[in-house]
């Protein structure tokens, strides 16, 4: 959960970036009507992409590293969780 939430992360930063602001959902879309969401500023999205980082920082199931022979290596860490909050 904490590897989808940061992949999460990276994209809305990605986005918020290139449209300075976006709306930012964290529930799965089932209709199209739900898609209609309004923008939130930068500013929110920053603070929603912190948020979320926060937890993905602080799930225990989530390594720290991993080391060159681990079959999980090259997946999401704690590690990189902090540098995209940072």
């Amino acid at each position: 959960m904490a590897e989808a939430k940061f992949l999460r992360c990276y994209w809305y930063y990605e986005l918020n970036l290139l449209f300075g602001g976006v709306p930012y959902y964290t529930d799965p879309i089932k209709d199209i009507d739900e898609a209609k969401g309004s923008r939130l500023s930068m500013t929110e999205v920053w603070n929603e992409l912190v948020g979320d980082l926060t937890d993905c920082v602080n799930e225990s199931n989530l390594p720290d590293k991993y080391n060159s022979g681990d079959p999980d290596y090259g997946h999401i860490t704690k590690g990189v969780a902090y540098a995209l909050k940072g």
